[in-house]
């Protein structure tokens, strides 16, 4: 009996100190600009436009759960229109743990999935 009682609390004591410590790993803002740029161009969701050289990312917004990016047109260098003009395309949060895109629907003041998105620009 003391035998186990001895076994029981090795393998406690074990486990506590053997516990993998799993990290969460937060998107940095290169790396959520990226993640965003890998899914627009997948879902060529600008294509009909414009190219992905004539769009720029700017980080508006940041903390440790989310990014917010502008997505604004270049123009000039090979780009259309008015140098002294970047209209806003889009604006997108990116949610830094779990990696997750939501799109900016302005007229219902919103953050949206990324999926209805999709969905509304390919009607």
């Amino acid at each position: 009996m003391k035998t186990l009682l001895i076994i029981l609390v090795l393998f406690i004591t074990i486990s506590i100190y053997i516990q993998p410590q799993v990290k969460v790993s937060k998107l940095s803002e290169k790396d959520a600009i990226n993640l965003l740029i890998t899914n627009l161009k997948r879902d060529a969701v600008y294509n009909s436009w414009t190219k992905m050289e004539c769009l720029q990312f700017y980080t508006i917004e940041k903390n440790e759960k989310y990014f917010i990016i502008d997505i604004r047109e270049k123009h000039g260098d090979g780009c259309p229109g008015s140098t002294i003009t970047s209209p806003r395309v889009d604006t997108f949060k990116i949610l830094r743990i779990k990696r997750k895109i939501l799109w900016y629907n302005l007229p219902k003041d919103v953050f949206e999935s990324y999926h209805k998105f999709l969905k509304k620009r390919k009607k």
